[in-house]
């Protein structure tokens, strides 16, 4: 596949850094292009919900995801999206319907390159363009499947 060449700039790599870290207060972090088609930047990020038990833990990551969901389907744009859920990191290729061939280019043509920037941390990726495509018990279902097969 031919990459783009289009990179994420300083302050999304360093968002990303942050994201990975297990003191991290980012549970979402959404990317999507600039205007010129020239750099990939932060679009939007989402804040983790203290918690202090176990199950208030599972619930508030519950919470993250369904508030990545929405952060998503408010774009009108390609972008991308990396979130936690259930100990393991999603990354979605977003593209929502009315997308002009432009942006579905880029998305295809960089999405490799933005995956190697970030590394093996990556658990499951997915593609989706709408919120039906990232429903939580279907994304439960797939993250389990996985573990079954371990």
């Amino acid at each position: 596949m031919v990459f783009s060449g289009i990179r994420m700039n300083d302050e999304a790599m360093e968002a990303y850094e942050n994201f990975k870290s297990p003191h991290s207060t980012i549970c979402f972090l959404i990317y999507k292009f600039t205007d010129d088609f020239g750099k990939i930047i932060v679009a939007n990020q989402g804040e983790k919900h203290l918690s202090v038990s176990r199950a208030d833990q599972d619930k508030n990551t519950e919470t993250s995801y369904h508030e990545f969901v929405q952060a998503l389907s408010m774009m009108n744009e390609s972008a991308y999206g990396i979130c936690h859920l259930h100990h393991k990191t999603i990354f979605v290729s977003w593209l929502p319907e009315g997308c002009s061939a432009k942006q579905k280019m880029f998305l295809a043509s960089s999405q490799e390159g933005v995956v190697n920037s970030i590394g093996s941390y990556i658990s499951k990726r997915l593609r989706a363009s709408s919120v039906a495509d990232l429903e939580m018990e279907d994304i439960r279902l797939i993250l389990n499947k996985e573990n079954v097969g371990r």
